[in-house]
């Protein structure tokens, strides 16, 4: 995004909260910041439309554009880009689908709104299509990292049956790894997960992480930033921009990731 911004001679900032937890207030305090301060445009990711949607109007009515990365659920944004979480679900879906057997799925992500609800119900839909996929359990750990492996813990003894975690938060990943290797479950449990980050190829290679999501990490800076730049050139441009994705499995991981395009 920075480059991008660069190359077409656009002043960029950065700010935000540090770690894997999410901090709205803290976000919520920079958008604010950035409006006072009339900046041209605002991109940021928006964790849940009641916060965020009020703050995108006022932007907007102060002359300010607004992007969202990889939301979608907010409706006062000019533009969002990044990976469809629609398209996230359905094709997590179609992934667990492809693995031979019974695969009984239970869902730890962070909330019951916005894109993780976005992403688990087309996951749902998506897996009536699926004879071999049971939807048993959804947990939520409210972008908490610490209680990743307590919750995934918690699902295995509720449900003995559970072979298959899916989860959209890639943060999620090292707690599921270790609640799985914890209750010797390992080459019974499996895990879909997203990033090639947080501990994915390592889980891979454990014989845990089954799949996750790759990402075109560069479109999905360079969207949000290009679409601005037409805009305020008065073009006309989708108020949704969906950047390229797939599925990497022990078999298409190497082959997937070989450009960098996808990671």
């Amino acid at each position: 995004m920075k480059a991008e911004a660069e190359k077409n001679g656009i002043r960029f900032s950065q700010a935000g909260p540090n770690g894997n937890n999410m901090d709205s207030k803290l976000m919520l305090d920079r958008l604010q910041q950035g409006i006072s301060s009339k900046v041209d445009a605002l991109v940021t990711f928006p964790a849940s439309a009641e916060q965020f949607d009020p703050i995108f109007a006022q932007a907007r009515s102060a002359g300010s554009y607004v992007a969202t990365v990889e939301g979608g659920q907010t409706k006062n944004q000019n533009i969002n880009a990044g990976t469809s979480f629609e398209q996230f679900g359905q094709l997590a879906a179609k992934t667990v689908a492809a693995k031979p057997g019974q695969q009984n799925v239970a869902f730890l992500t962070q909330g019951p709104t916005g894109p993780d609800a976005t992403f688990v119900n087309a996951f749902k839909e998506t897996a009536k299509q699926y004879s071999n996929i049971k939807i048993v359990d959804t947990r939520y750990d409210g972008g908490d990292v610490t209680k990743t492996t307590d919750m995934a813990t918690a699902l295995m003894t509720a449900h003995p049956e559970l072979n298959h975690f899916v989860t959209n938060e890639g943060a999620d990943t090292p707690g599921i790894i270790a609640a799985i290797k914890q209750k010797g479950q390992v080459g019974k449990v499996f895990l879909t997960t997203n990033s090639i980050y947080s501990g994915s190829v390592e889980g891979m290679k454990a014989g845990i992480v089954y799949s996750f999501l790759l990402q075109n990490m560069c479109e999905i800076g360079k969207a949000p930033v290009d679409a601005l730049i037409k805009l305020s050139k008065g073009e006309t441009v989708p108020s949704n921009i969906p950047t390229p994705i797939d599925f990497a499995t022990a078999s298409t991981v190497d082959s997937l990731t070989k450009s960098g395009d996808l990671q």
